[in-house]
């Protein structure tokens, strides 16, 4: 995204810092060329002034600010939704499906739920749920030019994915383990709370609602094992570990193959150096640039994982009980993914083409 035409706030709160200090040291009748002898002494005085001013000039000029920045983002993404209009819209579509075939498996499996599958059906409708929320996400970023948050996002969307076939094939105590582990995680934020309190100001939790943490807690290891208190405890006996990762549960569902996407999108979640030298938004011969806004590059991967991934949640969720009109839905779902990704293809290879008619392999498409 190009930047305003007009200069940043920053070369005014300059220009008012030093028309301040020039001011300031005036009074005392001391020469400017002068005023390091003595800045340490006038400087804290001189601050506590000039804060209120560089504030109210800020708010000031906030609203023109925002409305350039407004012009500025609605321009980019008409830009962007020009580019990409067909695979965004193709995927939006396929968002949508996915919601109302997890409405309607949703209501017809409940409706049936039993003793021996009614914690399968809860946890597996959920995650579906969770997994359609996140697309939503994904699409907003894609839309807005955000291609390496989109992808970050994906990589939750693969775990629900992974999470849901495992419970899926492992079935209904799995499920139930799974979604008693809650309390886990609730007592491991609790935990936390009550450690911080004092430093944020908050109030800490009465000594009856520790015990009932604890007891339930307690009632939970006690019940399925020591290694239940884990971070994928609930899928311990399941896997025969002690502290299962997400990538154990992944290898056991043949998901395995897609952890290089999962490790490259993970790059955008934690600031390693390759978070701040990789980007999808960037081309590999424009590493001078810092990405510091939108871009209308990268796109093709964040959006094909989505899809990819929905179908895979909405397969997880059609088999839970087989029926010739789930197998339809599968068959047609597949068709799309399988054509939204080739759209995605077809213009990441159009934007690439255009990034490198620039001068010196600079980027001409992103403004």
């Amino acid at each position: 995204m190009a930047s305003a035409s007009k200069e940043p706030w920053f070369y005014e709160l300059d220009h008012i810092l030093r028309e301040t200090l020039v001011q300031e040291l005036e009074k005392r009748g001391i020469h400017p060329e002068k005023a390091i002898e003595i800045f340490k002494d006038v400087l804290d005085e001189v601050i506590q002034e000039l804060t209120p001013k560089i504030f109210n000039t800020l708010k000031v000029n906030m609203p023109a600010l925002l409305k350039e920045n407004k012009k500025m983002r609605r321009s980019f993404e008409k830009r962007q939704y020009e580019l990409w209009k067909e695979p965004l819209d193709m995927l939006e579509a396929f968002l949508h499906l996915s919601i109302e075939v997890g409405d309607v498996v949703n209501r017809d499996l409940r409706l049936t739920a039993t003793e021996e599958n009614c914690f399968l059906i809860d946890a597996v409708t959920r995650l579906h749920g969770q997994a359609c929320l996140i697309g939503g996400e994904i699409l907003t970023l894609l839309r807005s030019g955000f291609a390496d948050g989109a992808n970050a996002r994906w990589r939750s969307l693969h775990e629900i994915v992974v999470i849901a076939s495992f419970i899926r094939k492992k079935g209904n105590e799995v499920a139930k383990r799974y979604l008693e582990h809650n309390s886990i995680e609730s007592y491991k934020a609790f935990s936390e709370y009550q450690k911080n309190v004092k430093r944020l100001n908050l109030i800490p939790f009465s000594s009856d609602e520790v015990s009932l943490v604890l007891e339930e807690q307690k009632r939970l290891i006690e019940k399925y094992g020591n290694s239940y208190k884990n971070a994928y405890g609930w899928a311990s006996s399941a896997l025969s570990m002690k502290k299962p990762r997400i990538v154990d549960i992944e290898k056991s569902v043949k998901l395995g193959h897609l952890r290089p996407y999962y490790r490259m999108a993970s790059h955008h979640v934690h600031p390693n150096p390759k978070s701040i030298l990789f980007k999808l938004g960037l081309s590999h011969l424009s590493k001078e640039i810092i990405l510091a806004g939108p871009s209308n590059a990268g796109l093709a991967d964040p959006g094909q994982g989505m899809a990819i991934s929905l179908n895979q949640i909405n397969n997880e969720l059609l088999v839970l009980e087989p029926s010739l009109m789930g197998i339809a839905t599968q068959k047609t779902m597949a068709m799309w993914v399988e054509e939204l990704c080739s759209k995605f293809i077809q213009v990441h290879r159009i934007v690439e083409k255009r990034w490198f008619q620039g001068k010196s392999g600079k980027p001409t498409e992103m403004q």
